[in-house]
């Protein structure tokens, strides 16, 4: 599996920038990427199979990774029937920079 939004500009709180969908029961190793021209805090979410409750977060800015805009996470979740995973904006940075972020399954 390969997500993405595509690259987007303009950003403002909460805006979902990927999204895996309901996912398989199950272990799962994804790999997150984000590019950035400016600073954003993005904020990854593991949500219920409902999609109505964050059962866990955890926020970077991509462009302080000292890869020049990049950031790659590499995460192993254990999953229940339709989790999902995904990546929002938390805090937009300069409105006009373009940001592009994917999730990649290794299953």
């Amino acid at each position: 599996m390969w997500v993405s939004g595509g690259v987007l500009s303009n950003l403002q709180v909460d805006d979902v920038l990927a999204d895996t969908g309901p996912l398989a029961i199950g272990a799962v190793t994804l790999n997150i990427f984000a590019w950035t021209e400016d600073n954003p805090t993005l904020r990854i979410e593991h949500r219920n199979a409902l999609n109505t409750l964050t059962l866990h977060d955890l926020r970077f800015s991509p462009a302080t990774a000292q890869m020049q805009g990049g950031f790659q996470i590499q995460m192993l979740m254990v999953l229940l029937l339709n989790e999902r995973v995904r990546v929002l904006v938390e805090d937009p940075g300069a409105s006009t920079s373009r940001t592009q972020v994917t999730i990649q399954s290794l299953v």
